[in-house]
C-alpha cells in the first residue's frame, strides 16, 4: 500500500472522513459485545483497531466509500 500526502482542505477533509468511517466501524464492533467498565471498553476499541490494522482490503475499502472515491 502506498502513503499519499494531500495538502489542503482536501486533505483536511479527506482525513476527516476516513477518522469517521474508522470509528464507526469500531463503535459497531465494541456495541456488539458485553462492556462492564471503561477498561472493558478500551480493550475491544483497541482489538477492532488492531483488526482493521491486519486487514489491508478493509483499509482500501474505506477509501471506495463515495466521500473519498476522489482518491482512490
Amino acid at each position: 500500500m502506498e502513503i499519499i500526502a494531500f495538502n489542503g482542505k482536501g486533505g483536511e477533509l479527506l482525513i476527516r472522513y476516513l477518522e469517521a468511517q474508522v470509528w464507526a466501524h469500531v463503535k459497531r464492533q465494541v456495541s456488539k459485545q458485553f462492556v462492564q467498565d471503561k477498561e472493558g471498553m478500551k480493550k475491544l476499541a483497541l482489538g477492532a483497531l488492531r483488526r482493521i490494522q491486519k486487514l489491508p482490503a478493509m483499509v482500501k475499502s474505506f477509501f471506495k466509500q463515495q466521500e473519498c472515491r476522489y482518491a482512490a
